[in-house]
């Protein structure tokens, strides 16, 4: 009798973690998952702690979907209890940027930028810029392109670790590293609180790069010529 007990009680356990294994969100195919950080972290752009290794990496290729970039840039993901971590490790010969003060036109030089819409409504969605020279450019959305507040400007933390010269154009660079984490408790929408599992999220990831005078867009997910184009997005998934 007892064993029949015993055996019954197993079933049933067995039974209820197949139950909660079927109930789990699966990322939809072509999504990328975004892995919780373990470990310490220090923002100075040098991408050397362990949980960049486990991170998710991506190379950009061209935003027209064309071919790989003719300089490379690798986005690596993550997030802890309060942020979300993004890395951008650019190789680029020549390293400048004009802009020194906050929201400066950074996207008519060189810049990576992150686009978020939380509720996945292609409506509301927030904008991030960073320069090689560590200057930022945020904002927050109300429609496509409408409603831009400038105004948004979250206390993300953010380094940048340049191999090379800044600003001297005769020369031959590297490139640069981006580190950045950004609050949960301070983006728009549903970004407000951290993500539970299995949530997902409209993303896309862009470098704009003008070495040497040539211009050369490069992303994650292929734009008909419009960074702003919500449709045309990825999903990250939690």
């Amino acid at each position: 009798m007892r064993t029949i007990r015993i055996f019954i009680i197993i079933h049933c356990i067995i039974l209820a973690l197949w139950s909660l294994g079927c109930s789990e969100k699966k990322p939809p195919k072509g999504a990328l998952s975004v892995p919780q950080w373990h470990g310490q972290l220090k923002i100075d752009g040098v991408l050397d702690e362990a949980g960049w290794k486990n991170a998710t990496q991506i190379t950009l290729r061209r935003s027209d979907g064309g071919a790989d970039a003719m300089q490379s840039t690798v986005v690596l993901i993550s997030r802890n209890v309060k942020d979300l971590l993004l890395a951008f490790r650019c190789r680029d010969e020549d390293v400048f940027s004009p802009y020194k003060n906050r929201d400066d036109p950074l996207y008519l030089h060189e810049a990576v930028e992150v686009f978020l819409d939380p509720d996945e409504d292609q409506k509301d969605y927030m904008e991030f810029e960073v320069s090689p020279a560590g200057v930022r450019f945020d904002a927050s959305f109300t429609g496509h392109r409408q409603g831009m507040d400038l105004g948004f400007n979250p206390a993300s933390r953010l380094a940048v670790k340049v191999d090379g010269t800044m600003n001297k154009r005769d020369d031959k660079d590297q490139g640069y590293a981006i580190e950045f984490a950004i609050p949960f408790s301070q983006m728009v929408g549903r970004g407000r609180r951290p993500p539970a599992a299995g949530d997902c999220w409209r993303a896309n990831f862009f470098r704009l790069d003008k070495s040497h005078n040539r211009f050369e867009a490069s992303s994650w997910r292929p734009t008909r010529g419009d960074f702003h184009d919500l449709a045309a997005f990825g999903q990250i998934c939690f």
